[in-house]
């Protein structure tokens, strides 16, 4: 992530020159700060589950997301401002329990993601389900109603015109239900 790395660079404190980390040399070995490489390792690790977690439910990456913790733990407090940027968030702290979360693990920090963004994406998804199929039955009902259809056409053609017919019809139910 060489977005975050250089942004880190930037705001180093120990640093006294303003250039990109990129033309930069190798600085002196100094001892390593434990607390925050473990900050910044914790805090790949969250980006890397927020972008997951939007890719899988079909979140648009520029897509503002809320999400909410019991409790914001320190290395999250360190780059918060970051991880709000870079995974285009909002991070709150929120001690009551909601319904209709989907929640990860980072250590032994808990956080949620409101499921109010996946469910309208879902029921938009369905819409577009449902007309496409409404389409395909309108062609159906089409070559079933055509007289010249049901003359001509070989038996086993018509009762496969049928069959597609209930089956699209069943498909349009089961969807519908499930809004």
């Amino acid at each position: 992530m060489p977005f975050i790395t250089e942004e880190i660079w930037q705001n180093l404190k120990l640093k006294k020159e303003k250039k990109s980390i990129a033309i930069s040399s190798w600085p002196k070995k100094e001892k390593i700060n434990e607390k925050l490489l473990k900050y910044v390792n914790l805090s790949f690790k969250f980006i890397s589950k927020i972008r997951m977690i939007k890719n899988e439910n079909d979140i648009p990456k520029n897509k503002k997301i809320n999400i909410i913790t019991e409790k914001i733990p320190n290395w999250l407090k360190v780059t918060i401002k970051y991880i709000e940027k870079i995974c285009n968030i909002n991070i709150y702290e929120y001690i009551n329990k909601i319904k209709k979360l989907i929640n990860f693990t980072i250590e032994k920090y808990l956080f949620f993601l409101l499921k109010i963004n996946i469910i309208e994406k879902n029921k938009v998804k369905n819409i577009n389900k449902i007309e496409k199929m409404e389409k395909l039955l309108k062609i159906i009902n089409q070559k079933l109603n055509n007289e010249n259809f049901i003359k001509k056409a070989p038996k086993i053609l018509i009762e496969k015109e049928k069959k597609k017919k209930r089956d699209v019809e069943y498909k349009i139910k089961i969807i519908k239900n499930t809004n």
